[in-house]
């Protein structure tokens, strides 16, 4: 092993690991410097400037509600100051990033909707004529009113800021339609399915903690945190750690890979082959924790292998609504159920009552016996002897050892079954719940909005396109976080007809999975308004746009919480700054009740303090989590808890409330899908991606695959940051990368231009490429969403963007994955030319 510095050490002397923490690569004097303040012809640096007053918010440029505290110089034509506001005690754990460094640049951006917007001319033209606010709110409610009687007809897309949540309830609770979404299907939705299986119910990227404090061992697969939208909280637990090693697979080399012991490439969509050879290690060379499987998992459960179904289930004499089920206790060689057992034996196979019997694990180690090292080599390209070191360094440093819960899981199309198995794999090694493994953040529930108001609300009566679609192909379809079954139903008019769209902070056309799909439902529409403050990929098919104003300038009626903490970070937003002169904007809760009292006056009252005042509902909210408001103003964050839950939290939503390694409704379910590479089959398998079902790739084709960056977050108003474009160039982030070798096959060179055609769907964006032999060969890959293709049009502008990177959303067909309804935005083959003069 090479000679290492201590982490911590490192992480203070690499400018990698400063900007990390979003200190270095975007630092005052940079900002300064890009602001290019002088006066008298003397430049202006930060230390003449007075900065007198400090306020707080929380930060909404990805959703993470990071706590931040604004320095605020007494010269207001000077630059704001942004800074980590951490909570006393979470230090350790957690740090804000780079982007909100820039947010001096947002308030008079020229990309900025200054006022409310009317579309003019056909959708799609991105025309639009100003208009004032009374005719705007006037407007919309006139054609909201259409389908007031037939709420279901509105679909509602809300995902990012501080009232996405108030968004939804209003939109479901008060105007009374089923059909609320977020964009998760595009995101992190593969990721939750895959710990359904385990735990009964998804589990999204916050649910589950990677205790780096107090890790041994890291194995990176489907993720580099370094590199993503919650890449700080990362950086800070591994820098306040005791030095874990890191290995990293990724299909690039990662930017963490500065930390790591070594990085390890692999092909796109294969991660599943590798977790896959490392059960089959793990099992049959005996490295398993037998008595965290025994006590934790239904590992001893028995199954009648000629029904595949549980022997016998009973009501469970501790756990309300569980069952318990037959073991063999090995003790004195019985049948018992498991409550009852003194040694449940793992493995075992036998016959019960004349049938013959395995327990979960031995079907387990027989379902992984074909998936040996070997062959997850050729699948994968990752050498057969690396994946058994591995493996066997998983068992050696557990349970302070584990694969990470991940984040984004809509890639490809196995990505359900690949978070599936490397749980499994963290099981296997008893990483759930140990100190330095895999461990349960506290979190607060915070009482929504329309609760502390006591709004009156209904129910809506009919049935989701969501509850359509899981009777029609999509069992597995998360309610709330289907976007791209709500463009199906737009398309197809299943269940009924969707005739209205309501769009929050979601940039619906360049997240969707197949963008040709997103516009050509938004201009099915009937009508279409967009919550938003700047201009991107959708606006042009909308009829209405309602500028907000930035995070930063307005109180919001509510506190949040940190998504990523473990200690349950509650922030306290505020008003930083007002929005400029010239900008007429509204916020999201001031709007919401100018809608009401035209839609349903009624309620209006009731919901006038969110326009209003809306510290009192914060206030109150803080009382229900016995938090110290006035404490909490002088502070902006407070920590409700220590550390996190280190503890495995029995009983979960499983039929036995244990982790289940076959999970046994879906067992029942979909017990047709057994000896399948399905994505949903009860047992773990190898499921190919799509783009290898149709052959290998030819000379200049490629698997197109979008990556993170800690500078933007994507599809968001960040991206168009003229400091943070500038450092993308700088970082040669402005583009996409090969391998060199293929590169300089088909003739290119380091700041080339390319046409990248998606082969099935004929789609063609223009990037430049950068050639590389740390990029596994298969691969072209780069920052996702930094590029518009042709969505720039009419008024709609990107005036400081990125725009000759890759969003492979444009090149994609609109599919989603069978079983699961998410997308799987990086399964395509593209072809790559050299752009002809």
């Amino acid at each position: 092993m090479k000679q290492r510095i201590s982490r911590r050490d490192f992480l203070k002397t690499t400018a990698f690991a400063s900007l990390a923490i979003g200190n270095l690569a975007l630092n005052d004097n940079l900002i300064w410097s890009i602001n290019n303040r002088s006066r008298n012809n003397e430049t202006i640096t930060e230390n003449a400037v007075q900065y007198n007053e400090t306020r707080f918010s929380a930060c909404t440029i990805c959703v993470q509600f990071c706590p931040i505290k604004v320095r605020i110089p007494s010269d207001k034509s000077m630059p704001i100051i942004v800074e980590h506001n951490p909570a006393p005690g979470a230090e350790k754990y957690f740090a804000a990033c780079g982007r909100p460094r820039v947010l001096f640049e947002m308030p008079n951006h020229p990309d900025r909707i200054r006022t409310p917007l009317i579309r003019e001319g056909g959708r799609g033209d991105g025309k639009f004529r100003s208009t004032t606010w009374d005719e705007a709110l006037d407007y919309v409610a006139e054609n909201l009113k259409k389908y007031i009687d037939k709420p279901e007809q509105i679909a509602v897309f809300a995902h990012e800021g501080y009232e996405a949540g108030l968004i939804k309830e209003f939109f479901k609770g008060v105007i009374g339609t089923p059909n609320i979404t977020d964009h998760a299907d595009t995101c992190m939705a593969g990721n939750a399915q895959g710990k359904r299986f385990l735990f009964g119910t998804p589990i999204g990227p916050g649910g589950l903690y990677s205790d780096c404090l107090n890790a041994c061992l890291i194995v990176l697969m489907g993720r580099d945190p370094i590199s993503g939208m919650v890449s700080t909280p990362w950086a800070k637990s591994l820098s306040a750690g005791k030095g874990a090693r890191i290995i990293a697979f990724d299909i690039k080399r990662p930017r963490i890979a500065d930390l790591a012991d070594e990085y390890i490439l692999v092909a796109p969509g294969t991660d599943l082959a590798v977790v896959l050879a490392f059960m089959n290690v793990i099992i049959n060379e005996n490295l398993y924790n037998s008595n965290f499987l025994i006590t934790y998992t239904n590992a001893p459960m028995l199954i009648y292998t000629d029904t595949m179904e549980p022997v016998k289930l009973s009501d469970h004499p501790i756990y309300s609504g569980k069952k318990t089920y037959l073991v063999y206790d090995r003790k004195d060689g019985k049948y018992k159920f498991k409550t009852d057992a003194l040694d449940p034996q793992l493995e075992y196979s036998g016959e019960y009552e004349g049938r013959p019997v395995k327990t979960v694990f031995t079907l387990l180690k027989e379902s992984v016996e074909k998936y040996t090292p070997k062959w997850a080599e050729e699948i994968s390209g990752v050498p057969e002897e690396k994946i058994k070191e591995v493996a066997r360094l998983l068992a050696a440093y557990a349970p302070q050892a584990f694969i990470p819960h991940g984040y984004k899981g809509a890639r490809y199309r196995n990505e359900g079954m690949f978070y599936r198995v490397a749980g499994i794999v963290n099981a296997l090694i008893g990483s759930y719940g140990a100190k330095g493994g895999i461990v349960w953040p506290r979190k607060a529930s915070i009482p929504s909005p329309l609760t502390i108001m006591n709004v009156k609300t209904v129910k809506p009566s009919a049935k989701s396109i969501v509850e359509y679609w899981q009777k029609e192909g999509y069992p597995l379809a998360l309610d709330g976080t289907a976007s791209m079954l709500f463009i199906k139903s737009i398309l197809e008019e299943k269940p009924y007809p969707i005739k209205a769209g309501i769009i929050y902070n979601q940039n619906l056309v360049s997240h969707i999975q197949g963008s040709s799909k997103a516009e050509e439902a938004l201009k099915k529409l009937e009508f279409s308004v967009m919550f938003d403050v700047m201009w991107n990929e959708t606006a042009p098919f909308v009829d209405v746009i309602l500028p907000l104003p930035f995070f930063f300038e307005y109180t919001p009626p509510t506190l949040v919480q940190a998504a990523q903490t473990n200690i349950a970070q509650i922030s306290l937003p505020m008003k930083v700054l007002d929005p400029p002169s010239g900008v007429d904007v509204r916020t999201p809760g001031q709007i919401l009740y100018e809608l009401a009292r035209r839609l349903k006056p009624e309620v209006a009252d009731s919901l006038k303090i969110i326009a209003e005042n809306p510290e009192i509902i914060q206030r109150n909210q803080a009382e229900k989590l016995k938090i110290d408001f006035d404490e909490l103003k002088t502070r902006g964050v407070v920590a409700l808890y220590t550390e996190p839950l280190y503890k495995v939290p029995i009983p979960f939503a499983t039929v036995t409330g244990e982790i289940e390694l076959i999970n046994i409704d879906m067992l029942s379910k979909f017990k047709d899908q057994l000896n399948k590479p399905s994505v949903v089959n009860p047992l773990p398998c190898w499921v190919p991606p799509y783009y290898m079902e149709d052959g290998k790739l030819g000379d200049d084709e490629f698997v197109a695959v979008d990556t993170f960056s800690p500078f933007i977050t994507p599809n968001a108003f960040i991206r168009d940051s003229n400091l943070i474009s500038q450092t993308m160039k700088w970082e040669r982030m402005d583009g996409v990368y090969i391998n060199y070798n293929r590169g300089v096959k088909l003739g290119l060179k380091d700041g080339d231009y390319v046409i990248i055609e998606s082969l099935e769907t004929g789609a063609k964006i223009r990037a430049k490429v950068y050639l590389s032999n740390e990029v596994h060969p298969h691969a072209i890959t780069g920052i996702h969403g930094l590029n518009p293709g042709s969505y720039e049009r009419g008024d709609v502008k990107f005036t400081y963007m990125t725009k000759t990177g890759i969003n492979t959303n444009l090149l994609a067909p609109f599919k989603i994955v069978e079983y699961e309804g998410r997308a799987a935005q990086c399964d395509l083959k593209v072809r790559v030319r050299r752009e002809v003069a």
